[in-house]
């Protein structure tokens, strides 16, 4: 059976001991941290903000700034949606799959960390390459003149 889950969850699960507890507990979202004199400005925004400037990065540029502020420790489910659809548009089947029912960080993850085994996704992904530099090169011989619409 399926663990059912909210897209807008957060992704890492966190394991810590609480205050006055001898055991570990596990929670979705990171323990509170004080730090009354942090330098970290992305600590004074409010977690929408974040979201928001998390929205216009790239997953590379969110793996820095999750390395770079404690504020990026926790991710949203739903991002990884955005993500696969920018990173692999050759994954059209993703565009059709049922947004709040998929669990996006699930499916990003496997790909990411199975990609040496996914041959017929690896070979999908050259053809798609492949295609968009002929489509590049149509419209370059278009705006050059050397092709006509007829």
């Amino acid at each position: 059976m399926v663990k059912p889950f909210n897209v807008n969850d957060g992704v890492f699960g966190w394991r810590y001991n609480a205050a006055g507890q001898g055991y570990l507990l596990y929670h979705k979202t990171p323990p509170p941290v004080l730090m009354p004199n942090t330098s970290d400005p992305f600590m004074e925004l409010p977690p929408e903000l974040n979201l928001m400037i998390i929205d216009h990065c790239s997953g590379k540029d969110i793996a820095s700034l999750r390395l770079a502020s404690r504020a990026f420790r926790q991710l949203p489910i739903i991002l990884f949606r955005r993500l696969t659809l920018e990173e692999m548009p050759w994954l059209w089947e993703a565009r059709d799959m049922e947004v709040a029912g998929t669990d996006w960080w699930r499916l990003y993850r496997m790909l990411k960390f199975c990609w040496s085994e996914l041959k017929g996704l690896r070979n999908r992904r050259r053809i798609w390459k492949d295609v968009e530099e002929i489509v590049r090169r149509i419209g370059v011989y278009r705006r050059e003149g050397a092709i006509v619409d007829v």
